[in-house]
This record gives structure tokens, sequence and C-alpha cells, in this order.
């Protein structure tokens, strides 16, 4: 939050828009270049994809998730983002 509350980073950090692609909806979007990775290591969650058939025959195709873990790099996590 304190990246997308200084005014003097919108545009170069962050900016907000209102896209089509996300209805509308106001978002923040983070420039990823800037950010500090503080998940080492991940296992990948299993997936599948599914179908279900809404009203008047409409398909609706989707993907689901199950399982899955990040781990967090304490020492990275307390130097980079606590006590930056």
């Amino acid at each position: 939050m304190a990246l997308v509350s200084n005014d003097n980073n919108d545009g170069n950090n962050f900016s907000i828009e209102r896209d089509v692609k996300n209805q509308g909806k106001t978002t923040i979007k983070i420039n990823g270049q800037i950010g500090k990775e503080v998940i080492g290591k991940i296992d990948m969650p299993e997936h599948k994809s599914a179908l279900k058939e809404l009203d008047r025959g409409r398909l609706l195709f989707y993907v689901t998730f199950a399982g899955g873990k990040g781990y967090l790099d304490n020492k990275i996590f307390l130097r980079d983002v606590i006590n930056a």
C-alpha cells in the first residue's frame, strides 16, 4: 500500500485502470519488475478442466485447482518486507 499511496510512483511503478477485460472494475496494476521474490519454492497445484451446463444449454468451461504450496523464505521476508 505504501507504493500506491505515493502519487510520485503513479505511471512508473503502478497504474490505476478500468479495463474492459476486468468488466470496467478499477484495478491497481503494479509493475512486477520492481517486486522482490519472497517465495523461493512452489509446489504446483493439481489442475483439471471442468464443464458446467448453464440455463438454456449454454456451456461454461473452466479450470479447477487442488493443493499446491508456496515456501516463504523467512530471511528475505523479514529483511526486505518487514524491516524495509
